[in-house]
């Protein structure tokens, strides 16, 4: 279905992105679990990179958005897997992109990064 792009081992800078993009009209509980599947799916169909790669995350809200931005990615010439869940009906729930150089990041930059509904908390390390 896809064909395979050779990946670099090393850049200039030497760093990779790959961007999930999942719906936010689901439960929390399922944004966390498809996002996994679309990476999962990513993973095993892509080449992946030397070193490792950045995660983004970032929320779109409904199906049709979903399919409306992988559509503008698409034209950017970008790949990526499309997570369908057959589960309550949910259809096309998030994707998850191949690894990306720096020069791929503007055509992400219109999309919010995903917070959780609860977005009260500071970043960083656990506290004890």
């Amino acid at each position: 279905m896809s064909e395979v792009r050779s990946v670099p081992e090393t850049l200039p800078g030497g760093k990779f992105y790959t961007y999930v993009l999942v719906r936010t009209d689901i439960p929390l509980v399922d944004q966390l679990v498809q996002s996994g599947h679309a990476c999962l799916e990513a993973g095993n169909r892509f080449e992946q990179p030397g070193p490792p790669s950045n995660l983004v995350v970032l929320s779109v809200a409904s199906r049709l958005h979903l399919l409306d931005q992988l559509s503008r990615i698409r034209i950017s010439g970008i790949r990526y897997a499309l997570f369908f869940e057959p589960d309550d009906d949910m259809g096309e729930t998030s994707a998850c992109t191949e690894p990306l150089t720096a020069e791929y990041r503007r055509v992400f930059r219109s999309l919010l990064l995903w917070t959780p509904p609860f977005a009260d908390f500071a970043r960083g390390p656990p506290k004890e």
